[in-house]
């Protein structure tokens, strides 16, 4: 008899175990979205503003963890560890990876209502009621970066700034495999490693590129130099900046790639687009800006294209091919007239082969 109470009180207890732990699971969200890079600023009452930068590596349930960089703050690097419950997210950084002059075991708290931008308060170590400052973290890290100006002439007379803290570089010549069409570039550079970075596109009249792949894109992680050349000069991070920026421009679709790294043209009111891409929609279809970049290029100096897919491919007027087959037509005497093979496929570290370029254009108007 005792053994069935035992038994019976066993069962209920299971029993009302799992209705607590599924109350648990319902009052909690799909916490997926977290996952990646969120980019902003922290506002430490007394002491002064730094930017912040928190990577969510690992979501289990309700429970989330990675690590929060404090580029300004002796580059510093936390363990973070955080949870979801009663509609608000809170985290802490248990330990420190590396760096200094941080303060551990604080709590940040959000009231959750955005997937996007995460703004709330922070706590002193164990005194709940002790409010040390405020944060305000956005997965479109961009949003934080200083504006481009309007013109070559005002750029590149700037140089420090405070909020954000870093510095403006007058990069001259502009890189032609990169942003073909642009005259001239700036880079605004953060003074800690692994935080974003602007950088802005001009035209030979001096006037900010505000779109196409000639316009200027920030970098997720500057490279704190203006090219790979000058990766020698120390305080660098070309690696990073070209794991986190430049493979995607190669590999990602390029509208895509234009809209999640997209130019910056909000101070300025004039739209000023230099090889722009949204004319071909059809043709561009899942190539990179690398290959449009080398498909662009080559119809302004091919001694081969028909003129008016040259004048289609570089927008220069308005126009709209009648028929599919006249625009496979010309697209396939290009090829046949320029190339003896079907061309190399890209290859992360060079530049794509223009008749593999040009045939990709032919299969995607074909189908």
């Amino acid at each position: 008899m005792i053994k069935k109470t035992y038994l019976v009180l066993s069962i209920l207890l299971l029993a009302i175990f799992a209705c607590q732990k599924d109350d648990v699971s319902t009052n909690c969200i799909d916490l997926e979205f977290l996952k990646g890079e969120w980019i902003g600023e922290f506002h430490q009452y007394n002491y002064g503003k730094y930017p912040m930068i928190m990577i969510v590596k690992n979501v289990d349930g309700c429970h989330f963890s990675g690590e929060l960089y404090w580029p300004t703050l002796r580059n510093s690097v936390t363990v973070m560890e955080g949870h979801f419950k009663n509609n608000m997210l809170f985290w802490t950084e248990p330990h420190l990876i590396s760096g200094s002059n941080i303060v551990l075991n604080g709590e940040y708290t959000v009231p959750f209502s955005n997937e996007k931008e995460l703004s709330g308060n922070w706590y002193y170590p164990n005194q709940p009621s002790s409010e040390g400052g405020v944060f305000t973290i956005s997965q479109k890290w961009y949003e934080y970066l200083p504006d481009c100006p309007c013109f070559y002439f005002d750029a590149s007379s700037l140089g420090k700034t405070l909020n954000p803290p870093g510095q403006w570089q007058d990069c001259g010549a502009a890189n032609q495999d990169y942003h073909y069409g642009a005259t001239t570039e700036v880079r605004w550079i953060p003074d800690g490693k692994k935080f974003p970075g602007q950088q802005c596109t001009y035209d030979s009249s001096g006037k900010l590129i505000t779109s196409g792949i000639a316009a200027g894109t920030p970098d997720k992680v500057s490279p704190r130099i203006c090219g790979f050349e000058d990766a020698s000069l120390g305080n660098t991070d070309p690696i990073t900046h070209f794991t986190k920026d430049v493979i995607t421009w190669k590999i990602l679709p390029c509208a895509e790639y234009l809209r999640d790294w997209p130019a910056n043209a909000d101070r300025c009111s004039n739209d000023n687009p230099i090889s722009d891409i949204n004319h071909i929609p059809k043709l561009a279809e899942n190539m990179s800006c690398e290959e449009l970049s080398v498909l662009i290029q080559n119809a302004y100096e091919s001694t081969y294209i028909d003129w008016d897919l040259r004048d289609y491919i570089t927008g220069k007027k308005p126009l709209n091919y009648p028929q599919k087959e006249k625009l496979l037509t010309d697209l396939n005497e290009w090829y046949s007239k320029e190339c003896n093979s079907i061309g190399l496929p890209p290859f992360p570290l060079f530049r794509p082969d223009l008749c593999y370029v040009i045939n990709k254009t032919i299969e995607n108007i074909k189908d």
